[in-house]
């Protein structure tokens, strides 16, 4: 199955998005220091830096991400897939 380049500047645009913010919370020096392969566990994101990331995402992206999706979608690769194809269908969470 081949990606659509809109698909993969949304991916590679929710993907910073979601670096930015592990990031933020986790007072690290950029984006780049997030490996998007790491469990949010092993990044060192507890629940409360799970909801920190998760509101200040939907803010930046302009879409719900509930907190919840961390545990079902555990990477930044993992989620933002997830959250590209709720944009992309429309779908709910």
């Amino acid at each position: 199955m081949t990606t659509s380049p809109d698909r993969t500047k949304d991916l590679e645009l929710v993907q910073e998005t979601l670096s930015r913010a592990i990031a933020g919370v986790l007072q690290l020096r950029g984006p780049d220091e997030v490996d998007i392969d790491a469990s949010f566990a092993d990044l060192g994101l507890d629940s409360v830096g799970g909801i920190a990331v998760a509101t200040q995402a939907a803010e930046r992206l302009g879409m719900r991400v509930p907190p919840v999706l961390m545990f079902d979608f555990p990477t930044v690769r993992q989620l933002a897939h997830h959250l590209v194809l709720v944009r992309v269908h429309g779908g709910a969470d």
